[in-house]
């Protein structure tokens, strides 16, 4: 059978359980182009078809898909839920990173074989703040400490490219844009 293979992500579950555990209302967003009972077998794969779902999304009730933003938009409609209280856990910065122009934030979980592994933590800089914490407050476990250090590490550094260079941008805006013989040409 499909997905008998399929080893689940034993951190992926520990963290779904403890934000079970903490009283969080979980939804699975996932892209909604199969029936429910294909997602439903998705969630039993990853070993959490026990977990009280607000909703899986699927296809029978949903009229847009990632990262379309009327998806994000319906969710929390449907739930009378506020987008700026919401936050939006995925594995791509393609699809899943597009919910946070309707406010919500953004923690991005990737495989190590995923093409988008270099960037494993996105968002607003309270979710940074927040990782820091679990840190500090023993949520994240000694052993991972290192590794969660690395990747607000690589974010920083990340975070402070992304600044200089829309400075630069903001700078050659202001002396009216790229001087004619320093543009390149594409074809």
């Amino acid at each position: 059978h499909i997905g008998d293979d399929y080893v689940p992500n034993q951190d992926m579950q520990n963290a779904v359980r403890l934000l079970q555990e903490k009283g969080y209302e979980l939804i699975v967003a996932t892209t909604p182009v199969v029936p429910l009972i294909a997602n439903q077998e998705r969630v039993r794969w990853s070993g959490l078809a026990d977990i009280p779902w607000k909703d899986i999304t699927s296809f029978e009730t949903y009229n847009y898909s990632k990262p379309n933003l009327n998806y994000y938009q319906q969710i929390c409609d449907k739930y009378n839920l506020n987008p700026a209280e919401c936050m939006m856990i995925g594995d791509s910065l393609v699809k899943d990173f597009p919910s946070t122009e309707l406010g919500m934030d953004f923690f991005l979980i990737l495989n190590a074989d995923s093409p988008e592994a270099e960037q494993n933590f996105a968002g607003k800089k309270g979710d940074r703040k927040a990782l820091l914490e679990g840190i500090l407050d023993g949520t994240i476990p000694q052993e991972k400490h290192r590794h969660y250090l690395q990747i607000v590490s690589g974010e920083t550094k990340r975070l402070n490219r992304l600044v200089r260079s829309m400075l630069d941008i903001s700078r050659l805006q202001d002396q009216g844009g790229i001087p004619e013989e320093q543009k390149l040409r594409f074809d």
